[in-house]
């Protein structure tokens, strides 16, 4: 008994590093499963977005491509290019009488 009582310092000191061994090892494997779940998430997140942000480039593609040709199909229009025209001609004389300086009121330079 006196031997356990000459050694249980000792004993306890290497238990103590023990648990704090312990505890640092366990809290190493923990942040290193977080960082790898985290990076898996974060792939997961990226890829999604990625195949979101493929969608919509290609319905923007197609909505280009049917604006286009519902364009290219009024400029192949001969009745809708002449009222067009005409349009166009009346419009730039009513702006071109808008921009004309109107007469200043009297004292005014």
């Amino acid at each position: 008994m006196h031997k356990l009582q000459q050694y249980k310092d000792k004993h306890l000191w290497h238990v103590i590093a023990v648990v704090v061994i312990v505890q640092v090892v366990l809290a190493w494997a923990g942040m290193h499963v977080y960082t790898e779940r985290e990076l898996r998430y974060r792939h997961q997140i990226e890829s999604g977005l990625k195949s979101n942000n493929d969608r919509v480039l290609q319905s923007l593609a197609k909505w280009r491509a049917s604006t286009l040709a519902a364009a290219e199909s009024l400029m192949d229009d001969r009745l809708f290019a002449q009222a067009l025209s005409r349009w166009l001609v009346q419009h730039e004389a009513l702006v071109r009488d808008d921009l004309k300086p109107s007469a200043q009121p009297d004292g005014a330079q």
